[in-house]
Order: structure tokens, then C-alpha cells, then sequence
């Protein structure tokens, strides 16, 4: 699913399920791939700490 469907798809990072989180990570990583100057990154950067934020509250 390309990112901004995510993005109309649900509310907010949160608000989207964890398996379909790690996809978007990936979708934006094929991204910057394609084109590093892409503003990309800032969102890819958001998503790693939403995955990682999802992990610590896991292993509490």
C-alpha cells in the first residue's frame, strides 16, 4: 500500500496496525532508495520510532 493511502486511511500513526506499520516502513525505505532528496525521510523517521515506541510498550 503506497503511504499516503495509509495516511487517508487511518487518523494517525497510532492509529495504524503494527503489521501494516513495518510495510510502510519498508514502502518508504524503497522511497528514499529511488530518491534520497525526497522528504521521505522525515516520515520514514517517524515510523521507526512509532515501530520502536510499539516495541518498548511490548517488552514493559
Amino acid at each position: 500500500m503506497p503511504a499516503k493511502r495509509f495516511f487517508t486511511r487511518f487518523s494517525g500513526i497510532s492509529d495504524v496496525p503494527a503489521e501494516d506499520l513495518e510495510a510502510l516502513s519498508q514502502s518508504l525505505t524503497r522511497a528514499m532508495d529511488v530518491d534520497p532528496a525526497s522528504p521521505v525521510s522525515a516520515l520514514h523517521a517517524m515510523v521507526r520510532r512509532e515501530i520502536r515506541a510499539r516495541e518498548a510498550a511490548d517488552s514493559d
